[in-house]
């Protein structure tokens, strides 16, 4: 262990003791909890302690002496320490300058863990029973469990949430008291006994919609039962859709099981699915059920399972343990997390998010309609990934230019592997398997290019993406653990560069941290108006084939989704809208893998310029002209859609502004089809006989053409066209 004495300089002069730290030993955790810690030393075998001072900005100038001491069972052994102050300041406490090594300071950070409510979340309100968020509201039953979910005034439960055991509802009443309260969290303990068993229930409910259930279940005899199981029963028409885990987006099917003995090799490999997700609902609600670790009572070996089923017009959801022995007073956890969708409303702006994903001269880009642009790792002013304080040279003045021409611009940085050409990589390496992750085999990049960690690292870790940078040169990393103090580290890099270059926020490839890092990432940047996120989604890595719900948690803090990688785009419509669009959890997407645009209109998706697919900028153009930003979307998915093409594989979207339409038609037909669009005429304020419809001049899109609003149209076989109806 160490101790740090003050250090005395000119006058008598000190440096507090306080000013001292050892990463190695001093620690603050993720969650911002303290903690000090011993190192362990082998016989023979070097063990670095890094220690920094923060010098007092008052602090004369002159020469400082003192000791650190340096703990070893129980004995203290003094190291001499000198200290010369210079007159002159160093800026940003020499974090500017990575040989300083000053950032070491960052991984005991406590940035954003101030318990305050983000946009557009408004704080929690309890009014009575009922706990209010954003267009949400839950009810909680004596036992601690909801017993009415409502999402924007829409009722999904058909009963109480319960736990049954052998099939039987617990459903004794209990007490429950509020533990805690603020703005952004309440905390409500309750306890219900029944017969030998005992129910204890810790819900907490956060501004954000986010719900965990932390349940605890005990008896005071030994049993066997033949399940213990969460049931969430749903009105069978509010849930007509469905995603999960294993399960595919899209129309929810009559039943469905899985169970823990499919889980496939490669997901307990990359550890992935960790936890048990899905969500069922619809476009304007449904309801995010998450079983939560630990998952040894849920899991009970491989003999729990997870089901639906519609009967009676209700469909219920349930998570069993299966048979299992209970012994006396053994405290079983059967804890969950539920989210209510959609997570907020569409941001009113989305249309103007217009990307592009290239390190191209800004005047281009503005050129093609783009406002914002993404800086991926491995170009030049990103070269070195998850570190991107070693191109500043570069960054800095992109951005500026970029801004000048009105172009916001974000950078590739999130957390799952890790450069080494960081200068904090020994320091790093110091801390044994808290930062990087230990042992396994690289999958990533070119694992031919490893020999630099051969021969520099030798043994003793997890290599990440190695791939050649645009100057020849090869970027090796290290998977790390993103629930350790890189987190901390990581939230003092986004400030700073929100600060200094001044970047417009992160694209995440993949979220490599969990929904409270989350959380803290979007406090910090709130403290710079108009930063924003998007993250992209691998439908075959990481996500247990769900991007869609694997990061659902987290979406209440993203602006933008781009989804599709890995991703068949010939999957159906009901695919696109629940996995792909956003649209049902109040996030708006961009297409990303062989891009259809003609499709992609239906959702209000285009490509990002410059990435993949023919450039959206002719799409860009007809959105200006027709001003959708201020048009009402009428999906095809609405039964109220007020134009439809009277083709089962061919469907229209309609945006709404008054006295015009434009309609969005896609096909998924497997040969060319004629269409005659039926209009809801009753339901617009256009008069037939002076009806307009065009198709505008798109290039590649479609060609320019006047129609008669009686006429059939040909729409090519996976494709469409894009409408003008207006008086």
């Amino acid at each position: 262990s160490t101790r740090f004495a003050e250090l005395t300089g000119p006058g008598n002069e000190t440096i507090p003791a306080t000013a001292w730290s050892c990463i190695n030993t001093d620690i603050v955790n993720v969650h911002g909890t303290p903690s000090h810690r011993d190192v362990k030393a082998k016989r023979e075998a070097v063990v670095p302690l890094w220690c920094g001072v923060q010098i007092p900005l008052d602090a004369k100038p002159g020469h400082y002496s003192g000791s650190l001491f340096v703990i070893i069972n129980g004995k203290e052994l003094p190291v001499a320490i000198e200290l010369t102050i210079k007159h002159d300041f160093i800026r940003a406490g020499g974090a500017d300058q990575g040989w300083r090594l000053a950032r070491l300071g960052w991984l005991n950070s406590r940035i954003g863990l101030d318990d305050t409510v983000t946009a557009p979340y408004t704080p929690i309100k309890m009014q009575g029973e009922v706990i209010h968020c954003l267009g949400r509201e839950i009810c909680l039953g004596k036992t601690g469990l909801p017993v009415s979910i409502r999402a924007n005034g829409k009722e999904l439960l058909a009963g109480p949430v319960v736990l049954s055991i052998n099939g039987q509802p617990f459903t004794s009443k209990g007490t429950s008291s509020i533990e805690s309260a603020s703005d952004a969290k309440l905390v409500i303990v309750s306890t219900a006994k029944s017969g030998s068993y005992t129910l204890r229930v810790r819900t907490t409910i956060e501004f954000d919609g986010g719900t965990g259930f932390d349940v605890t279940l005990s008896s005071e005899q030994s049993k066997s039962v033949s399940g213990v199981a969460l049931e969430i029963a749903f009105p069978g028409e509010a849930v007509p859709y469905a995603v999960g885990m294993a399960l595919k987006g899209g129309a929810r099917p009559q039943s469905w099981q899985w169970k823990w003995s499919k889980q496939p090799e490669r997901w307990k490999d990359q550890g992935s699915n960790r936890e048990y997700f899905i969500w069922m609902g619809d476009i304007d609600a449904g309801l995010y059920c998450r079983l939560t670790s630990p998952l040894d009572d849920w899991k009970n070996g491989n003999s729990g399972s997870v089901s639906f089923a519609e009967s009676n017009g209700r469909v219920t959801f349930r998570a069993t343990s299966g048979a299992r022995n209970i012994r006396a007073n053994e405290d079983m956890h059967y804890s969950f997390r539920l989210l209510p969708t959609p997570v907020k409303p569409l941001a009113p702006d989305h249309w103007k998010y217009r990307y592009a994903h290239a390190y191209q001269p800004p005047a281009e880009l503005k050129a093609l309609g783009a406002t914002i642009n993404n800086i991926h790792q491995g170009t030049l002013p990103n070269m070195y990934i998850n570190y991107p304080f070693l191109n500043l040279d570069l960054l800095g003045p992109y951005v500026s230019e970029s801004h000048a021409l009105g172009i916001k611009v974000k950078i590739y940085y999130t957390m799952r592997e890790l450069s080494t050409r960081l200068p904090e990589l020994w320091a790093f390496r110091s801390l044994g398997d808290e930062i990087y992750r230990v042992g396994g085999t690289q999958g990533q990049g070119n694992p031919q290019l490893d020999f630099w960690l051969q021969e520099h690292l030798r043994h003793q870790y997890s290599p990440g993406w190695i791939t050649l940078t645009p100057m020849g040169d090869i970027d090796t990393s290290l998977r790390v653990y993103s629930g350790s103090r890189l987190a901390n580290f990581y939230l003092e890099g986004l400030k700073w560069l929100l600060h200094n270059v001044p970047i417009d926020g992160v694209y995440l490839d993949e979220i490599g941290y969990s929904r409270a890092t989350m959380q803290r990432v979007r406090r910090v940047l709130e403290q710079h108006p108009g930063a924003m996120i998007d993250m992209h989604g691998n439908h075959d890595w990481w996500s247990c084939n769900c991007p869609i719900g694997y990061y659902m948690e987290h979406l209440p803090y993203i602006d933008r989704l781009w989804l599709g990688e890995g991703f068949n785009p010939d999957s159906p419509p009901d695919f696109w809208l629940i996995e792909m669009s956003g649209i049902p959890f109040g996030v708006s997407s961009d297409l990303l893998e062989k891009p259809n645009p003609w499709r992609g209109m239906l959702f209000g998706m285009t490509n990002r310029a410059l990435y993949s697919g023919p450039l959206p900028t002719p799409i860009w153009k007809v959105w200006d002209n027709f001003g959708i930003e201020d048009a009402s979307m009428i999906g095809w998915w609405d039964k109220d859609v007020p134009v439809k093409t009277g083709h089962k594989d061919v469907l229209a979207t309609v945006y709404r502004r008054p006295g015009k339409l434009l309609i969005a038609i896609a096909s998924w037909a497997s040969k060319a089809v004629n269409i005659k669009l039926a209009i809801d005429w009753s339901a617009l304020d256009l008069e037939k006989s002076r009806a307009k419809l065009s198709a505008p001049e798109m290039g590649y899109f479609q060609s320019a053409h006047d129609f008669s609003v009686e006429q059939s149209i040909l729409i090519p076989a996976g494709k469409g066209c894009l409408l003008r109806l207006e008086q």
